[in-house]
């Protein structure tokens, strides 16, 4: 009986062939996950092109780097895989200056943000996102999605701690804002 692969699944022996420099296994790898990669990194940039050029660099890295994967499960390439293109494409923006604001000392502690009870698709949300700045897309994002601590952002941008948590105190409170001001909440798209 055969079982269906995951699309991002990448076995133990993939990963040896892959170790020898088997290029036939590398074209397959790469054409099966090629296209979530690019998606993962177009959360940090809206520039297909950029996303692709990230995700392509993030295999050229894994793929050189190698000794250093340690294969866990069919998904753990992936996933290794997607940090390193994540982290390229904030690279990318970083050099462009997408992140000007990170020279701004954000100062002390906001009061809490509350949590409004909004459901909406993913469509929705990413199209909220877009209107955060780069830095606050970015934080919200390695935050919420990627699961990255606050060490872990301020180490990427440079930044302490306490100005990873505000920067993501802000992006919330900037996403609540746009959602109560383009009535996200009555929206009738917003399903059950």
């Amino acid at each position: 009986m055969l079982t269906e692969q995951m699309p991002t699944a990448v076995s133990r022996n993939e990963i040896m062939r892959l170790r020898e420099g088997h290029r036939a296994t590398e074209k397959l790898v790469f054409e099966r996950l090629f296209n979530q990669v690019v998606n993962a990194c177009r959360y940090y940039t809206a520039d297909t092109m950029k996303a692709e050029d990230a995700a392509a660099t993030a295999f050229i890295i894994a793929y050189t780097g190698l000794d250093r994967f340690v294969w866990q499960h069919e998904g753990s390439f992936y996933a290794w895989l997607r940090k390193i293109a994540v982290r390229e494409a904030l690279h990318d923006m970083r050099k462009e200056r997408c992140f000007l604001e990170l020279t701004e000392d954000i100062g002390h502690e906001s009061p809490a943000v509350p949590c409004p009870d909004f459901k909406m698709d993913a469509a929705m949300a990413l199209s909220l996102l877009d209107r955060l700045s780069p830095l606050y897309k970015a934080v919200f994002l390695l935050i919420k999605l990627e699961g990255c601590s606050h060490a872990d952002c301020a180490e990427l941008f440079n930044i302490s701690e306490s100005n990873s948590k505000q920067i993501l105190r802000r992006a919330r409170l900037k996403l609540i804002q746009v959602m109560e001001t383009t009535n996200y909440k009555g929206n009738e798209k917003l399903g059950s």
